[in-house]
């Protein structure tokens, strides 16, 4: 599967602009830790733009990636974008574990992108002024969601912390080990 094929599909089952938006934001993100790990980055990339693909049709588990799975295997989609996007849900993780660096990648990079959206919404002045309070930068020139990617966990917990949503604190943020 091609990205312009990804994006056909998840236009055929997405129709909500905050879905499509945060598709393209984890695609975005699979990209660029692709390129870090030496990885194939469009393949990466179609992986995160189609992982949540069914969401809007099978918003609860198991049917959420499960009745995703089974449309993309008719369609003859490749067994290792299958299984990673299997994997990113929790009720998944017996049979697709997180146990590739793609796999681990997706799960945290998923609830991350959606940390940070959430947060921006939250915030009146979005993520600038978010980033710039819970982070002390100052230069706004040059922040992306990059650069929050790239904040340790620990201040993660903080902005959430601050953010008053302590349940984010759970979320899957990239550590040490293999970012």
């Amino acid at each position: 599967m091609n990205r312009e094929e990804a994006w056909k599909l998840l236009n055929e089952f997405t129709k909500s602009d905050s879905l499509l938006k945060h598709a393209l934001a984890v695609e975005a993100a699979m990209r660029h830790y692709a390129a870090r790990f030496n990885e194939n980055a469009d393949w990466w990339g179609v992986i995160g733009l189609i992982h949540d693909f069914d969401y809007e049709r099978w918003p609860n588990a198991p049917e959420h990636t499960t009745e995703g799975a089974r449309v993309l295997r008719e369609r003859g989609v490749d067994e290792e974008i299958v299984g990673a996007m299997l994997s990113h849900a929790t009720w998944q993780r017996d049979q697709y574990p997180l146990d590739r660096p793609v796999r681990k990648t997706l799960s945290a990079v998923d609830e991350l992108c959606g940390f940070i959206t959430a947060v921006a919404y939250a915030r009146q002045n979005g993520v600038k002024l978010m980033a710039g309070r819970f982070l002390g930068w100052q230069d706004w020139t040059s922040f992306t969601v990059k650069s929050l990617m790239l904040v340790p966990r620990w201040r993660l917990a903080r902005m959430s912390m601050e953010a008053g949503s302590s349940s984010i604190i759970k979320c899957s943020a990239p550590n040490a080990e293999w970012v």
